[in-house]
């Protein structure tokens, strides 16, 4: 009777490598799937071994590997998959690192004001009402904190990262009028609540063309941000910006702006000392 050698290339969750069954099971049939939908049969008594192969689970499970959500430091955050990467669907409210090391709370105007090491605030520093819906504001120096402001797996985006999101959105059909040219796709990542009206052709704050509010996923909401050393109030629903972790020069860092009477996501950069939401993306 002539053996047969079969290698399978299957999925795992663990560390990338090859793990060998050497103990054969005597008149057992295993099925075969192809991916066209095919399925052959062979009795594994005539099979020498069986060698699985690690692929990136990626390919399987998709960017967020088939997860839909994580809980991190006591808070469940729900994710969404954009082109190949999976982002957090929610702005960050920890407020520790992921080693566990408290962030600075910068409630207090002069903390806030001479920190360089990071800090996080509250909204008007009112933690019942923002906290679950807009997260929290964070300086860049949190962002840059070798502890680690995402999970482990996670980082904070960089400028070049969200460079792709961006790219995949304007050349997949995300502007709001169809086109895959041009930045007008500011629409398909705000929520579709929470922004103050505008009453601009495609802007963020307008209602129009209802099909391509947050087509995203991406669910961006107006978490406001803070100067130095105040909070402006108006804010909280005109503008959400996220922070990247690329760095412009030594005072000022990269990030991204939605603002309810554009309709197009901008790139700029502020002084690191500014409080702005943050999004984690996976590693």
């Amino acid at each position: 009777m002539k053996n047969i050698l079969l290698s399978l290339a299957v999925v795992f969750g663990m560390q990338a490598g090859a793990q060998t069954i050497d103990t054969i099971i005597a008149d057992t049939l295993l099925n075969i799937h192809y991916s066209s939908g095919t399925i052959d049969t062979a009795s594994i008594s005539r099979i020498d071994s069986l060698t699985f192969t690690y692929i990136n689970d990626t390919v399987w499970g998709g960017a967020c590997n088939g997860l839909t959500s994580l809980t991190y430091n006591g808070y469940d955050y729900d994710l969404v998959e954009i082109g190949n990467q999976c982002w957090f669907k929610e702005n960050l409210q920890t407020t520790s690192y992921k080693d566990g090391t408290s962030i600075q709370d910068g409630a207090d105007s002069t903390i806030w004001n001479n920190d360089t090491t990071g800090a996080y605030a509250w909204f008007d520093n009112d933690s019942i009402s923002y906290a679950s819906i807009w997260g929290a504001l964070y300086n860049w120096y949190a962002v840059n904190n070798s502890a680690g402001l995402c999970p482990v797996g996670w980082h904070v985006p960089s400028d070049s990262a969200w460079t792709i999101l961006e790219s995949y959105l304007e050349t997949n059909g995300y502007n709001y009028d169809g086109s895959t040219s041009g930045n007008k796709y500011a629409k398909a990542m705000a929520d579709s609540v929470g922004w103050l009206a505008y009453a601009g052709v495609g802007t963020v704050g307008n209602t129009d063309y209802p099909l391509y509010r947050n087509k995203s996923g991406f669910t961006g909401r107006p978490g406001g941000y803070r100067y130095f050393p105040a909070f402006s109030s108006h804010l909280i629903s005109k503008h959400g910006r996220w922070w990247s972790s690329s760095e412009e020069t030594t005072l000022n860092a990269w990030y991204r702006n939605l603002n309810s009477g554009t309709n197009s996501f901008s790139r700029t950069n502020n002084n690191k000392g500014r409080g702005f939401s943050v999004r984690c993306i996976k590693d």
